[in-house]
């Protein structure tokens, strides 16, 4: 029993030494916050602006294609070996110009046969007609001379075209592409000889949601965005019917007077302008800061303790141009850090200045260098 009473007593011991430790630390630890707290972090000089609300137009957002009014690959018709190639990578060339030549000395000999059995038949059929008008053969035999110099004829005729295909001609003007044949090269029907492609007018071809076909038209304003390079034009025509794969509806787009940066086959972004517009709260797209659990501004505020950005959640919608619209999260009014965001942290304080004003537009037009 009195063994007992000697532990109780050393663990109250200990608990009491324990407890002065641990406050004794605590102490310490308030020190050290309030100290944190009377500590004031530098300003950090921002450009600020003012949430507005302007008139914003309605678009349609959609990625397309460049292709030229027409182009296609030159490909042989008969098989053959490449006897001349009257080309090269990147010529200018005019419709029906000769691009490549294939052996064709045997069909030309069977040319030459065929067209001496056709003048042959042709020979006996006159001589048959005369003899015919004097009643000296049987109207039978007359068919028959008929008869086999039209099918002589004929294959006279299959053997030019034939020899015809061994010359590969460009389809219309344009200009070729890399050159995929070589000579002595044996070719299949079907073989790709060179790409050509029309220059002058390009085309956008792309396809928007059936919800948005309703409002494309034939006529409508559109932007062609590629990289560096943007262009302008009018929607061309509409698919009247949706593609039953993908619930999408096609359209196509003739640019006028295309940048020469801007190529058949890249890949653009299309935006497709509509004659509404709506008023709508905007911020430059400089001053919102992209996470992972949702997009903020920092808001400035005057207080007691000075100017402090104050980080906001915000819901965001289209974007034109350098703005993008708010749904939901501030008022018109309001002034928000329009750039250097990711410096900031809530509640930091800031110094206004217009040495980081940035020029925003909603139709911006950059120098197309």
């Amino acid at each position: 029993m009195q063994r007992w009473r000697h532990v109780a007593v050393a663990g109250g011991v200990a608990a009491v030494l324990l407890g002065g430790l641990g406050g004794i630390k605590w102490a310490q630890i308030a020190a050290m916050i309030a100290q944190a707290q009377q500590v004031q972090m530098p300003a950090t000089s921002v450009a600020v602006v003012e949430v507005q609300r302007m008139p914003w137009p309605e678009t349609i957002d959609a990625v397309g294609t460049v292709t030229a009014s027409q182009g296609t690959i030159v490909r042989v018709e008969v098989p053959g070996k490449v006897a001349q190639l009257l080309f090269d990578s990147g010529d200018r060339v005019q419709g029906g110009q000769p691009l490549l030549v294939q052996e064709a000395r045997e069909e030309t000999a069977q040319l030459q046969a065929a067209r001496a059995a056709a003048e042959l038949a042709r020979l006996d059929l006159a001589r048959g007609q005369r003899l015919a008008a004097e009643r000296v053969i049987a109207r039978a035999e007359l068919d028959r001379l008929e008869a086999a110099a039209r099918q002589t004829q004929a294959q006279a005729e299959a053997l030019a075209a034939l020899v015809a295909k061994k010359t590969v001609r460009a389809p219309f003007d344009g200009v070729l592409g890399i050159r995929r044949v070589s000579l002595g090269q044996m070719l299949s029907s079907g073989d790709p000889v060179v790409d050509i492609q029309q220059q002058g007018e390009l085309r956008v071809e792309f396809s928007v949601p059936q919800e948005d076909a309703g409002r494309l038209q034939p006529g409508m304003p559109v932007e062609v965005i590629g990289g560096q390079v943007a262009g302008e034009g009018r929607i061309l025509s509409v698919e009247p019917q949706a593609d039953p794969a993908t619930r999408t509806v096609r359209a196509v787009a003739r640019l006028e007077g295309p940048p020469s940066s801007l190529r058949p086959g890249m890949f653009v972004r299309v935006v497709v302008r509509r004659d509404v517009q709506r008023d709508v709260v905007v911020i430059p797209a400089t001053a919102v800061r992209t996470a992972p659990y949702g997009d903020s501004v920092f808001v400035v505020e005057e207080t007691s303790n000075g100017t402090l950005a104050r980080q906001t959640f915000v819901r965001l919608g289209d974007r034109r141009g350098d703005y993008i619209a708010v749904v939901a999260g501030l008022e018109v009014g309001k002034r928000v850090v329009a750039s250097g965001v990711f410096r900031l942290r809530s509640g930091q304080p800031v110094a206004i200045t217009d040495a980081h004003a940035l020029p925003f537009q909603i139709q911006p037009k950059p120098a197309n260098e």
